[in-house]
């Protein structure tokens, strides 16, 4: 009867805790989704098309000057990814 009870006070301290996790992370991705509706402007949307057009570039001929190039168009990129990559295991104080 003892183990019993022990057994089901355990059970109901992990399963608290797997809810309390599980209510964290929908908080967290509730707040992420707010935070990009809030920071959405539909001009900046509206302009993005005019200035891709305008930053386009030709690859250079010459192979050094290439591979500068495309570690230069490498680095732009991955500065882009962490600007919008996601923060799931971020906690809100």
């Amino acid at each position: 009867m003892v183990f019993i009870l022990a057994a089901t006070a355990h059970s109901a301290i992990i399963i608290f805790g797997v809810l309390r996790s599980w209510s964290q992370s929908i908080r967290d991705k509730e707040f992420l989704v707010e935070l990009r509706l809030k920071n959405h402007d539909p001009e900046e949307v509206a302009e993005l098309p005019k200035e891709r057009s305008k930053r386009r570039r030709v690859e250079p001929r010459d192979p050094a000057q290439r591979r500068a190039f495309r570690a230069e168009q490498g680095r732009a990129l991955r500065q882009r990814q962490l600007q919008n990559a996601r923060l799931p295991n971020q906690r809100l104080a």
